[in-house]
C-alpha cells in the first residue's frame, strides 16, 4: 500500500539527518519507528517493575540534589532507562510504575527520620503527573541520605 504523508521541512530535515547518520533512508527510518508505535507496547511485570522502581530510586538519590528541579517519574525512568524508552510501556504499566514509586515515597517517608534525605511528592503537573523532589537534610551531611536499600524494599512489598 502506498500512503501520502506531508510533513513539515524542519520535520523532514530532521528524519534526513537521523536516516543520514543510521545509514538507512528516510523511508526506512519512519517504517522502524511505525513499527516500533504500532501495538508493540511492553508491559511488565510485578517483579520487573519492582526492580525497576527500586533502581529509579537508587538512581534519583545519586543524581538529583535538592536543589534541583522536580521531577516526575516519566523523567526519573527516561533519566535512567533512555529518552521514549516511557511511551513503549503500556498505560496500565506507566500507571502501575507511577503508583508503586509513590507508595514506596510514602512507605519512607513514614520511617525516615527527619534528619535524612527525602523524596517527596511536591504536586502535581498539568497533565496530573506527581512531581517528586529530594528534600535537604536537617544539619546532615549528604552521605547520611534515606538508604536506596530501605527505598528497594519499601517498592517490594507495595505491589499494585
Amino acid at each position: 500500500m502506498k500512503f501520502l504523508l506531508e510533513i513539515e521541512d524542519e520535520l523532514f530535515l530532521s528524519l534526513a539527518e537521523r536516516a543520514k547518520k543510521q545509514r538507512v533512508t528516510i523511508e526506512e527510518l519512519i517504517l522502524a519507528r511505525l513499527a516500533e508505535s504500532a501495538d508493540q507496547r511492553q508491559d511488565l511485570d510485578d517483579e520487573e517493575i519492582a526492580a525497576k522502581v527500586s533502581q529509579m530510586s537508587v538512581f534519583a538519590y545519586n543524581t538529583f540534589d535538592q536543589d534541583d528541579e522536580p521531577f516526575t517519574v516519566q523523567m526519573l525512568f527516561e533519566e535512567q532507562y533512555g529518552k521514549g524508552v516511557w511511551q513503549l510501556l503500556t498505560d496500565s504499566c506507566r500507571k502501575k510504575i507511577g503508583r508503586r514509586f509513590k507508595a514506596a515515597v510514602d512507605e519512607v517517608l513514614a520511617k525516615a527520620s527527619h534528619s535524612e534525605h527525602e523524596i517527596k511528592m511536591v504536586g502535581k503537573t498539568a497533565a496530573n503527573a506527581a512531581l517528586y523532589q529530594l528534600s535537604a537534610p536537617k544539619k546532615t551531611s549528604l552521605v547520611e541520605r534515606v538508604s536506596p536499600k530501605a527505598f528497594a524494599d519499601a517498592s517490594a512489598r507495595s505491589r499494585v
